[in-house]
């Protein structure tokens, strides 16, 4: 497709853009959206939100990629508007959002892919594989144990005021990849069906959350800062929403984590979770 034959890229300007595109994402089959807490629609006024019209002056595609304070960008949103294959549209978007992207250089891009297409195309742009996203799964079948709680640590509901310790964990726990801005975590917690923090010497160093799936309840985060890991913080913080599911007649618990992140895999084969077959792979580009 040449370039040529397409309208300028522009960003979302009127509130006529927000109901073409939520209608257009309903129908179309050549969408991405990003598993994350944030919708991807919510991000429509971000300087990273691009639309590509047609000539006749029709949505076409769109992309949008905003960038983290941490220099990560996810891949929020991919979708073509036309009955071919949007890899012509993927291209031309892709090229805008990388010399968008310099300004901020060094960035990571990264994309949890879903579908075999979107794989393909990011491919064809120069991402690499980066590793895989391992879905657990957990049925309880009895009574567990009382969860475990060390003598010198308190554990607790987690407060709308707590969320800014929280990210501060939460940085501290993953690489950037994988680390949940304030923003992110803002929004998980509005959906938290359970959410409960360990602190030490009023020093909030750990913290779990989930959330209602259509199976029964996910664990959405646990995280614990480095140096109190290895204590059994982390056990303590599933053991407690296991035992808090069972007394809520929740029988289906599901989790998910990178295949990288080994200690947590150990912790949640201890506590009875399998691994499923199907696992989504972690794309990323570097700018």
């Amino acid at each position: 497709m040449d370039d040529t034959l397409i309208a300028p890229i522009r960003h979302p300007v009127e509130q006529e853009d927000l109901r073409r595109l939520a209608r257009r994402l309903h129908f179309t089959p050549w969408v991405h959206r990003h598993l994350g807490w944030r919708d991807a629609l919510d991000f429509i006024h971000d300087e990273a939100f691009w639309l590509l019209d047609d000539p006749q002056g029709e949505l076409a595609a769109a992309l949008c990629v905003p960038v983290e304070e941490n220099g990560i960008a996810w891949l929020q949103l991919f979708a073509g508007f036309t009955s071919e294959e949007p890899g012509a549209y993927w291209h031309i978007l892709w090229n805008r959002a990388q010399h968008y992207l310099q300004q901020f250089a060094p960035v990571t891009v990264g994309a949890l892919v879903l579908q075999d297409w979107m794989q393909n195309l990011l491919v064809e742009s120069g991402f690499h594989l980066q590793e895989h996203i391992v879905n657990l799964a957990l049925t309880l079948r009895e009574a567990p144990e009382p969860p475990p709680r060390p003598d010198t640590w308190t554990f607790r509901p987690l407060q709308p005021g707590d969320l800014a310790a929280v990210a501060a964990v939460d940085a501290a726990a993953f690489s950037p990849l994988w680390q949940n801005p304030l923003s992110d975590l803002q929004k998980a917690y509005q959906r938290a069906i359970w959410a409960e923090v360990a602190e030490r010497d009023g020093q909030i160093q750990g913290y779990l959350i989930a959330i209602r799936s259509l199976m029964g309840i996910h664990i959405s985060r646990l995280a614990v800062a480095p140096q109190a890991q290895g204590g059994g913080i982390g056990r303590a913080l599933c053991a407690g929403l296991l035992h808090s599911a069972w007394k809520r007649g929740w029988r289906q618990i599901s989790v998910n984590t990178q295949e990288s992140n080994l200690a947590a895999l150990r912790l949640y084969h201890r506590l009875g979770f399998r691994e499923e077959a199907e696992s989504l792979p972690v794309y990323v580009f570097s700018v």
